[in-house]
């Protein structure tokens, strides 16, 4: 990419800023309940996964005594006695006889576990905590536990499996529920998560509509003023205190053009009409005293037809 070209995130933050406000107020809502609900199932489905598997880990350890005393009853029996939790949770129990010879008890289908090397010293075999392994057809997973028993005075590594696709199956059912259930509740936020955006912005198209009017010449429009505390109401009566003292001073500044239309109309006048001597009384002139002029109304009238610079 050339240092020309705007990045992706560029480009995709413009196009976002570039959006109607309502609308990027309705997909942050839905982003962010988006962002809550995948938090929570998230959540949800590891604890539920995790405490299955607490169960399941105490429910091996449990009856895997069980079991392996049911496999080594009869270790030369092609079929011993299966226990009733064998058949009903899937275990599989695997007897290390010798280091290279080994036998599975009670396994059903053609799946097993990925069982490793157990010998007698392992710290898995010492320790009986279960682990996780999985499966030499399939994806399946199994826990396992391990440890010993005696058979005939010999010490026998053991390991019992029990196959966790219950839990499996559990935790996908919840979180197919949880995914539905959250699609739902997404899309109904969304529809009255854009209502209530346009609900909240409509104060802001009042302002604009009346701005309009005002930008077209009627500066006698107000903004309406809800009977609310929001910020809204603050700024559309700090607008309309605006708006009287705007009319105000157009209307100040209208009436002193007027003035000044009235004064040069007038002076113009003035300047335009000529002054003569002749027109003069003596009431005027305040020569009421004096003798009266001897010029008589003809050589005026004269006066005023004798070109300029005649003399």
């Amino acid at each position: 990419m050339t240092s020309g070209h705007p990045s992706l995130t560029r480009r995709a933050v413009r196009e976002l800023h570039e959006l109607p406000l309502r609308l990027r107020l309705a997909a942050l809502l839905v982003a962010l309940l988006m962002a809550a609900l995948v938090v929570t199932g998230a959540a949800a489905t590891y604890q539920l996964r995790s405490f299955l598997q607490q169960q399941q880990d105490t429910e091996l350890q449990v009856t895997a005594r069980e079991l392996v005393a049911a496999a080594v009853a009869r270790p030369q029996s092609t079929a011993p006695v299966r226990p009733a939790v064998a058949s009903r949770n899937g275990y599989v129990v695997r007897l290390q006889w010798t280091p290279t010879t080994s036998e599975d008890y009670f396994r059903s289908g053609t799946d097993r576990p990925r069982f490793p090397e157990l010998q007698p010293g392992s710290p898995r075999v010492r320790t009986g905590r279960p682990f996780t392994v999985g499966s030499l057809q399939s994806n399946t997973q199994w826990r396992v536990v391990a440890g010993t028993a005696t058979v005939g005075g010999r010490t026998i590594p053991y390991a019992v499996a029990l196959s966790q696709d219950r839990v499996h199956d559990t935790v996908d059912r919840l979180a197919a529920i949880v995914a539905l259930a959250g699609l739902i509740a997404l899309l109904a936020c969304a529809v009255l998560g854009w209502f209530a955006v346009r609900r909240a912005l409509r104060p802001l198209r009042r302002i604009q509509d009346t701005a309009r009017a005002i930008a077209a010449g009627d500066l006698t429009q107000r903004i309406p003023v809800q009977n609310t505390r929001d910020e809204v109401a603050g700024l559309a009566q700090s607008l309309n205190r605006m708006l009287t003292r705007i009319e105000e001073s157009f209307a100040a500044r209208r009436e002193s053009e007027e003035r000044m239309r009235r004064f040069v109309a007038d002076a113009s006048h003035e300047l335009r009409t000529p002054w003569h001597p002749c027109a003069a009384t003596p009431s005027s002139t305040g020569w009421a005293r004096s003798p009266a002029p001897t010029t008589s109304p003809r050589r005026c009238a004269g006066s005023r037809r004798r070109p300029p610079g005649s003399g």
